[in-house]
């Protein structure tokens, strides 16, 4: 989805700093070092418009992306691996977990999991807030090139089993989404 028109228009310390209006918010979370700027180049069509790092926890804000002047793509600070202190990490948490029950314009949640390290327990932790407070959630495996060339082929199975049965490769949605939008 190449996206012609995207700009950088926000950074947020807190949420109550989020951009106000209509337009929906869409969040990339993960732990860091997991590939949300990657994704972020990939899915807009980008080289270069969220930084990559190889340094863990670069991301110390919400970052927001607004898509086409209609949507907000947002990227979160990452948990787990950054090195930062810990008072650092507990106002990430509460940054996230505010942002997740407050803010009325976030529509999904897009969760990143690593597939070389699996999930781990705060991004099983992660997985559980949003499914408390009632947030859309995609899982997105990252990384699972490297991890079947290195002879993962069981990850698929194990995936699934993970995300209790949900987990369809993107072929398979794309052409499922096709057939739907022909029966309406």
């Amino acid at each position: 989805m190449a996206a012609h028109d995207v700009e950088v228009l926000h950074f947020c310390a807190r949420v109550h700093e989020c951009p106000s209006g209509p337009r929906p918010d869409i969040a990339l979370s993960g732990r860091s070092n997991v590939g949300k700027s990657s994704l972020i180049n990939m899915l807009l069509g980008r080289r270069k418009l969220a930084r990559t790092s190889k340094d863990p926890g670069r991301t110390r804000c919400l970052i927001y992306y607004l898509v086409e002047s209609r949507w907000h793509l947002v990227d979160m600070p990452g948990y787990g691996y950054a090195r930062v202190s810990r008072e650092e990490r507990r106002r990430w948490f509460s940054q996230a977990k505010e942002y997740f029950q407050r803010r009325e314009q976030l529509r999904a949640v897009v969760q990143l999991i690593d597939m070389k390290v699996g999930p781990t327990a705060d991004d099983r932790a992660r997985v559980r807030e949003l499914v408390a407070v009632g947030r859309p959630l995609c899982l997105v495996f990252t990384k699972a090139d490297a991890t079947l060339l290195e002879g993962g082929r069981e990850w698929p199975l194990f995936c699934n089993r993970w995300a209790g049965g949900a987990v369809e490769p993107a072929g398979h949605v794309q052409r499922r989404l096709r057939l739907e939008r022909r029966d309406e």
